[in-house]
Formats: structure tokens, C-alpha cells, sequence
């Protein structure tokens, strides 16, 4: 257990490793900042000074700026006491208020009459926080010293001309956490980094062993920190590399923290061996890669870093390479020999066309829909999904399916949950089919890297927010007071590759605006338009820029005049590799309903093979035995309500899609 020296009581804290390739680009910019790394070696300069950022005016002549974080390499060193080093680190990005600097000793080995000395403020005068010797520097390997405000080292003696083998991590910044990894901390500053971001805070890098040996010289897997819309950190949790060729250098050396922003992104038909989507050998290698993380859970730095190469092994190689039977990639082939067929239900979480998501506390109620089905019978399927729910939400009822624990049941093509909540806030529901022969490939999360050159690998991992079995999430809210504003209706459509926004309000009394917000997953959200009041309650919004993505999800902030708000239920757009997925127009629907292409044209009826229509009940009330007409699909003769449609093309591309009928 190391020891950990601190000015004050243990904060949150963090630092960045970012991993660094060539790979493609996506649509968000990384952020242009003052920051940068330092590698120093108490060289000739008397005293060095570093700042994280641009150097303020008034600092000593010669410093340095954009030494947000930095390594220390002093090997084969001869300095004496009269010529002895300084090397000053200034927590500060404007000149007046100050975070903190942590220290992390990594690797030393000092001769006879060698000295690093630590110092609370600018030089020798300030507090001396530990002094380390030749003869106690064996035992301050892996000690990491939190420093509020400016840090001073000061060196001399000698060390061995051994390469690597007296090694000083530091960092800068004011937020404080706890990494992944067994304790050790990092710090970021919290203008470096976006809101609902994700950052790489720490890698494996092991201190230095008695015989010269690092503890653990593999790197990977990283830890991968969440700051929410207000930039406070929420959590960390181990996040793996699947780009096994990619390069992954020392932390410290390049990237520090808000350099490169990760977000999460929901795939679909996601190639996971970058030689383009196969759907048997892709999510076969997913499946295995999933099992492989799941076995992570709390295991040593040794073993997550040789499952990390298990993890390689599966994306590289065929899913028929015979392993070394020791090897991680061995074990997660025969644990997951094959995968099922089809690879999970065609299920998903909504809300039914008159439902927001969002109601008062302790009074109000959520209703919401879970379409259940299986594409094609095979031998140990069933229509159980278990809920999970946070504390404070109850189910008050429950239709179309029967709830028994965490486990609900699935008796019609749709079931409809109906929620209360004693507390107040946005909550996610999820429904995860939890047979261990099902593995998540068909909803997975990945960490995708903002736009910057070099780019940074994508990263996986199995937590919170990305389980290893098929799932689906919702994200509902009780608030304290009513609503602002009552939706009739929110509709998002493919028009021309664009997303068409469409909605109609009633009730807008007080009422001041719209702000329209989008999501890569359906929980992390940011604006990108405001859409004022008006006097006839319907609005069209249209979203050009969603040429690189998979998913985007949509949902509508209801702004009052006295700033009070709600949000409407989500609606999403689809692309997959076959251009955008089918859309049903209109929905909801009075008379015909017509299925649009990528383009938005109503799709050729020499498209279609099968098509059949059922209601909540599960009861088929529709079913196509004719070429789809140029004219529509004639819904006169169903009663208003909401139904499942389920269309089979000609291609074998089987979909499933919520029809409400309304006149």
C-alpha cells in the first residue's frame, strides 16, 4: 500500500494519458488550450519555472509555459550541492488564484550522498514537505505528494546511468480525484475540460521494483473519467483500447487533460477489426471482447493488463486462431464459442405518443413501452427482460407483461411500464435481457476521441453506462412543479439526409422557448438551437449535420418565462452501413402510412417481402399479402391506438417500428 503525502484532506483528483493514432475523424473539434507537456532532467538551468498554461506577466525571466503536466528523468547525474538544481512548478493559470501540483514518484535509485528535496512554495524558504535520501529513497517509491499551490525541487548528488530509472511524474490543476488504479490520484484543470465529457485520467504505469524492474510495465487498460454539464466529476471507471496497432505512449509525455475529449457513442453493425462490418466474425469478436472485460472486475494490474492483450489478440487475429491455451484470448474463445442466431431480441424502451417522460414528484406518473420480439424461434429464447431502476421509482403498474422482482415477463408485442418517483431528478430505466449466451453487440458504447491530429484510439468498457448483455435505456424526470407547457406532438424524420424536427404545442401560457438539444447516446446532451413561442404552437426545426454518425437522438428543452422547464420525450434518427434505416410517415397516422428511404422517397414496393402489423395485445391485425401500393398502407379500418409494425426486406434486413393510430 503506498503512502500518500497531502496538504490537506484526500479531494477528488486526475490526470490524463491519451493514446495516440491515425484513425478517422468525427465531428467534434478538440478545444484549442494554453496546455502542453514538459520532460526535464534538472539540467543546467540553476532553477526552472512552469507553469500549466500561459506564463503571467511578472513571472521570473525564463519561464516556461504550457507545462501542464510533464515527466522528470534525472539518470546518470553528478551534480554537487553548491551547483544543486530547482525546478519550480506554479499552479496557476491567470497569475492570482492557485490549484494544487502532485508529485508521483515512479522510479529511483540513488548513489551515497543524494538528496531530492520537496518544498512547499517557490524555493528553499517555503515548508519542506519530505526530503529523500540514499537511504530512504528505496521505501518512497510510489508515494505521491498533493501540493497546495507552488511545488520546488530541489536535487543533487548522483544516480546511476541506468535509463529510466529515476522517473518524477507530475501534474497540475484544481479538481482532485481518486483514478481507477489502486489508489493513485491525478488533477485537471477545470478549464481544460468540456461539459459531459469524458477524459483518460491514468494508465498502469508501475513504480519501480527493488531489482530495477517497473511493477508493471503495460500501460493499458486506462481509466476514463465523466465531468457532467457543469464540469464536476461524477466518476472513473477502466476503459480498454481496441486498437491493438495503434500506438500508446507514456502518459505524461504529450496529452494532458481537456487536450483530447472522448464522448460515447451508441454503434450499430460496429467493425470491430477495422477490415469493414461482417456481422458473423465482427460481433463474434465483440461478444468475446465483452466476456474478456467482464472478467476484469477487480483483478490485480497484472491480469487487466494481460486481459488487455487478450483483448488485442481477439480484434486482431481470426476468430478460428488456436491461441496459447494460457492466454486471455484462448480463454474468451472457449468461453464464447460461438454466438446465437439472431444475436439478441429486436426489443427497445419508449414512450407511448402522448407520453413526455417528465412529470411532477410524488403525484405525477411515466408510462413507458418496451416492443418485444424475436425475429426468428430457437431453442431457449425467452420474453424476460430484467429492470433495473434506481431508488426512489416505483412501477405502480404494469401491461402487456407481468413483473415479478427486477424480472418482467413480456406477454404482448408490447409492454407498458407506469412509474411514480418519491424524489426529484433525471433517472435512466433500462431493460437488459440477462442470458449469459447473449452478449451486447447490437447496442454497444464506445468511447470515440474529439477531432485532433494525431487522432487518439477509441476505447471500450463494461459499466454504468455499457453493459456486456443486450440492453436498452430510457431517461425519465419528476420535477417539483407542473410543466410549462403541454407537447400534442413530437415527430424527427430523414428528409433528404437531413433530420426534420416537427412538434405542436397547446397551453403555451407564460411560455417563452424551445431549446433543441442532441445526443450521440440519449444521456449526454448539448444545444444546438433555440426556437421562440409562437402563436400557432407548430414548429419545424431542421439538423443538417449528421453526416458522420451512426445515431443521433433529439429532444426538445420547454423553457418558461420564469425559467422554470421540462423536456420532451426523446425521438432518434438512424443511419446503418446500408444508408438510413426506414421510417414510417406520417406517425402517428390517420388514413396511409408510407415507408421512406435514405432519401426520404417512399421505398419500392419490390423492397419490401414481408410486412404485418400487430396491436398491444400481441394479436396480428395487419398483415401485407400484396406488393406495398404506390398509395400507402391503408390503416382506416384500425382503431386509434398504437401498434407494432414488423417489415422484412428483400435483403433479409429485419426491422421493427411503433405505429400510433390517431384521428
Amino acid at each position: 500500500m503506498k503512502k500518500i503525502h497531502t496538504s490537506q484532506n484526500r479531494f477528488l483528483l486526475f490526470l490524463a494519458i491519451i493514446y495516440s493514432f491515425s484513425t478517422i475523424s468525427y465531428s467534434q473539434n478538440c478545444p484549442s488550450l494554453p496546455g502542453g507537456h514538459y520532460i526535464g532532467s534538472f539540467g543546467s538551468s540553476s532553477q526552472e519555472y512552469l507553469f500549466p498554461g500561459t506564463v503571467p506577466s511578472g513571472s521570473p525571466s525564463g519561464s516556461q509555459g504550457g507545462k501542464t503536466i510533464g515527466h522528470l528523468y534525472f539518470e546518470g547525474k553528478n551534480i554537487t550541492y553548491a551547483n544543486r538544481r530547482l525546478i519550480t512548478i506554479r499552479p496557476t493559470l491567470d497569475g492570482s488564484s492557485y490549484g494544487k501540483v502532485l508529485l508521483q514518484l515512479f522510479k529511483l535509485r540513488f548513489n551515497s550522498g543524494t538528496y531530492l528535496k520537496i518544498y512547499r512554495g517557490s524555493n528553499e524558504s517555503g515548508t519542506l514537505v519530505d526530503e529523500i535520501t540514499s537511504s530512504n529513497y528505496a521505501s518512497k517509491v510510489g508515494d505521491e505528494y498533493i501540493i497546495d499551490g507552488a511545488a520546488t525541487l530541489v536535487f543533487y548528488g548522483q544516480t546511476p546511468n541506468v535509463a529510466d530509472n529515476n522517473i518524477i511524474r507530475f501534474l497540475t490543476g484544481d479538481i482532485l480525484i481518486q483514478t481507477c488504479n489502486e489508489g493513485r490520484s491525478g488533477l485537471v484543470w477545470k478549464d481544460f475540460i468540456s461539459a459531459n465529457s469524458y477524459v483518460l485520467v491514468d494508465d498502469q504505469e508501475g513504480p519501480l521494483n527493488p531489482d530495477g524492474s517497473t511493477s508493471y510495465p503495460n500501460f493499458l487498460p486506462a481509466c476514463m473519467a465523466y465531468f457532467d454539464e457543469n464540469k464536476n466529476f461524477v466518476r472513473v471507471e477502466t476503459a480498454f483500447c481496441i486498437d491493438q496497432l495503434k500506438d500508446a505512449p507514456t502518459p505524461g509525455y504529450w496529452e494532458y487533460p481537456g487536450e483530447y475529449q472522448f464522448s460515447i457513442h451508441s454503434t450499430t453493425n460496429y467493425d470491430i477489426d477495422r477490415d469493414g462490418f461482417n456481422a458473423s466474425k465482427d460481433n463474434l469478436k465483440i461478444a468475446r471482447i465483452l466476456w474478456l472485460i467482464s472478467q476484469a472486475e477487480g483483478k490485480t494490474f497484472e491480469i487487466k493488463g494481460d486481459i488487455q492483450w487478450g483483448i488485442w489478440d481477439t480484434q486482431y487475429y481470426s476468430v478460428t486462431t488456436n491461441f496459447s491455451s494460457s492466454s486471455w484470448a484462448a480463454k474468451a474463445k472457449s468461453a464464447v464459442p460461438t454466438i446465437p442466431s439472431p444475436v439478441e431480441p429486436t426489443f427497445s424502451m419508449n414512450f407511448p405518443s402522448d407520453e413526455t417522460g417528465e412529470d411532477v414528484v410524488n403525484t405525477g406518473t411515466i408510462q413507458v413501452d418496451i416492443p418485444f420480439s424475436w425475429s426468428s424461434v430457437q431453442t431457449g429464447q425467452t420474453k424476460v427482460v430484467k429492470l433495473i431502476i434506481p431508488a426512489g421509482i416505483a412501477v405502480q403498474s404494469v401491461t402487456g407483461g407481468t413483473l415479478s422482482g427486477s424480472n418482467l415477463t413480456i406477454t404482448a408485442a408490447v409492454a407498458t411500464l407506469t412509474l411514480s418517483s418519491s424524489v426529484i431528478g433525471e433517472f435512466t430505466i433500462k431493460a437488459v435481457y440477462d442470458d449469459p449466451f447473449y452478449c451486447n453487440v447490437s447496442n454497444l458504447k464506445v468511447y470515440k476521441p474529439c477531432n485532433a491530429s494525431p487522432q487518439s484510439q477509441e476505447f471500450l468498457h463494461v459499466g454504468e453506462e455499457n453493459l456486456a448483455r443486450p440492453f436498452r435505456s430510457i431517461l425519465v424526470k419528476w420535477v417539483q412543479n407542473p410543466l410549462p407547457v403541454r407537447l400534442m406532438s413530437f415527430d424527427a424524420s430523414l428528409e433528404n439526409k437531413n433530420a426534420v424536427l416537427q412538434w405542436n404545442s397547446a397551453e403555451e401560457v407564460n411560455f417563452s422557448h424551445y431549446i433543441i438539444e442532441k445526443s450521440t447516446d440519449a444521456e449526454k446532451w448539448s444545444s444546438i438551437s433555440m426556437v421562440s413561442s409562437n402563436s400557432t404552437g407548430n414548429y419545424q426545426f431542421v439538423d443538417s449535420n449528421i453526416s458522420s454518425m451512426t445515431t443521433f437522438y433529439y429532444r426538445l428543452k420547454m423553457v418558461d418565462h420564469d425559467d422554470t422547464y421540462s423536456y420532451s420525450r426523446i425521438q432518434n434518427i438512424s443511419f446503418d452501413q446500408k444508408g438510413l434505416k426506414l421510417i414510417l410517415h406520417p406517425n402517428p397516422a390517420s388514413d396511409f402510412i408510407f415507408l421512406k428511404d435514405a432519401d426520404g422517397q417512399t421505398l419500392a414496393s419490390d423492397k419490401v417481402a414481408a410486412l404485418s402489423i400487430m396491436n398491444t395485445q400481441g394479436a396480428e391485425v395487419y398483415k401485407l399479402t400484396s406488393p406495398v401500393s404506390s398509395d400507402g398502407i391503408n390503416v382506416t379500418n384500425l382503431t386509434s391506438g398504437m401498434y407494432v409494425i414488423k417489415i422484412t426486406l428483400t435483403d433479409g434486413t429485419l426491422s421493427t417500428h411503433k405505429l400510433v393510430v390517431g384521428r
